[in-house]
């Protein structure tokens, strides 16, 4: 006759494995759970926290298998299916996790974070309403809920609704003042996007202004030649007209800095994008300046915008040619780098070259936008450049001494983060997890009569 379960030693087994989650010990938790399960096989606290345990510990298929164990225990829980939707989030199964929140939401209507969690999901998704749904319902039913205020700001102002975002940064900044500092910098970034936004619209109309002044010049250049205008009459009208011409170049330039078009997200090969490149560069400047290339094979292939990245990369080339003058030399490397502080694995992109080189005093304002050395230069193809490497998750450096040439070095990561490409603004929230609903209500099993 097997013996009766040990109900005193499952609840000191029960105590120690939430003590040691707690403490983030979960080697040490998971071990008590599975001793309380071998003791108590249908308590589905202990199938939830162990799933906890696992989870934390980033074993996730066992995970995923305490936790719907405990589900099945307990129909009416809704901590377990919240644990898989943070799984689910972790793995980027995002309809996974829509489908997990919104089971914990059926399971308990009150379920505050499971509808924040599930709204930033949608904002994942592009879903801009159904994230603003469900992050006004997550403060509804807790209205000190200063993180769903938070995402709720982020979800605002990616979707360009500035007054909603400043308004939820402010409670944030009045409910939990000690954070003050970051919601006052997110603020910042929303106050400098608004004045992007605006100058955009009103530049995009400048412009469109000026392409209309360059048709009407344009037509009167082609009247006054038919009527055999005087040639120094002639030739001013020309100048006029290439003026406006490269004024309405530089103001569509300008733009392209400020607002871009969504993304086309792509598998890139970074090798062949240069040497694309520079044959397109070579056709165009002929046999004065000698260009030589240096590829590592094994730089693999990384998800990117690679009309962003052709276009970085073309306005660092450009500056590399312009920088050399009548004869010169361009030399491109690709590197496949280990372990970096940020990255585990990254690929580093230089292009240097045989030119003037820049002083010391110019060096730190490359990137800065309006900034140029030369007489017919724009100032933004670097900063251009800066801009979409960082949103690639990179970094571009400038290494150049007078009469000693240039180098500019670029890292991109081996797995870019997309979803930062689709975005204006660096205003992305993690999925928050409140760890109060990571343990199961349920502490301990019932204890036996004395």
């Amino acid at each position: 006759m097997p013996e009766p379960p040990d109900h005193h030693n499952a609840h000191h087994l029960v105590m120690l494995g939430n003590y040691s989650i707690q403490r983030g010990d979960f080697a040490t938790a998971a071990q008590a759970f599975r001793k309380v399960i071998e003791q108590e096989p249908e308590f589905a606290g202990a199938h939830h926290n162990l799933g906890v345990a696992y989870y934390k510990e980033g074993h996730f298929d066992q995970a995923k298998a305490a936790l719907r164990r405990a589900a099945e225990l307990n129909p009416t829980g809704a901590g377990p299916p919240f644990v898989l939707g943070l799984i689910a989030r972790d793995e980027r199964d995002y309809p996974a996790a829509l489908d997990a929140f919104t089971n914990a939401i059926e399971r308990f209507h009150g379920h505050s974070r499971a509808y924040s969690n599930r709204g930033i999901v949608h904002f994942y998704l592009d879903d801009y309403e159904s994230a603003i749904a469900d992050l006004r319902q997550a403060i509804a039913i807790n209205p000190a809920d200063v993180d769903a205020t938070y995402n709720l700001a982020v979800v605002y102002a990616g979707s360009a609704r500035w007054d909603e975002a400043q308004e939820c940064l402010m409670r944030c900044v009045n409910t939990d003042p000690q954070r003050a500092q970051k919601y006052i910098a997110v603020l910042t970034d929303i106050g400098r996007a608004q004045v992007y936004e605006a100058l955009y619209h009103r530049g995009h109309r400048l412009k469109n202004a000026l392409g209309a002044l360059g048709a009407r010049l344009r037509n009167l250049v082609r009247k006054l030649g038919r009527r055999d205008a005087p040639e120094q009459q002639r030739r001013r009208l020309d100048r006029i007209v290439a003026d406006h011409d490269e004024l309405f170049k530089q103001m569509a330039t300008y733009l392209m800095t400020m607002k871009s078009d969504e993304p086309s997200i792509e598998e890139v090969h970074l090798n062949t994008l240069l040497t694309e490149l520079v044959a397109s560069f070579r056709r165009r400047v002929g046999t004065r300046i000698e260009f030589a290339a240096r590829f590592d094979e094994r730089v693999p292939p990384v998800l990117a915008d690679q009309a962003a990245l052709a276009e970085a990369l073309g306005n660092v080339l450009l500056n590399a040619i312009e920088a050399i003058g009548e004869r010169g030399t361009v030399i491109c490397t690709t590197a496949l780098l280990g372990p970096t502080p940020t990255h585990p694995e990254a690929i580093a992109l230089t292009i240097a070259d045989t030119g003037a080189g820049v002083p010391a005093a110019h060096a730190a304002k490359v990137f800065k936008i309006g900034f140029t050395t030369k007489k017919t230069g724009s100032g933004i193809g670097l900063s251009v450049a800066k801009r979409t490497i960082e949103l690639h998750g990179g970094a571009i450096e400038f290494d150049s001494a007078q009469d000693a040439g240039t180098t500019v070095t670029i890292t991109i990561p081996t797995h870019v983060d997309t979803t930062r490409l689709r975005r204006r603004l660096p205003l992305r929230s993690p999925l928050i997890e409140d760890p109060d609903q990571l343990i199961a209500i349920e502490e301990a099993p019932p204890r036996p009569d004395k």
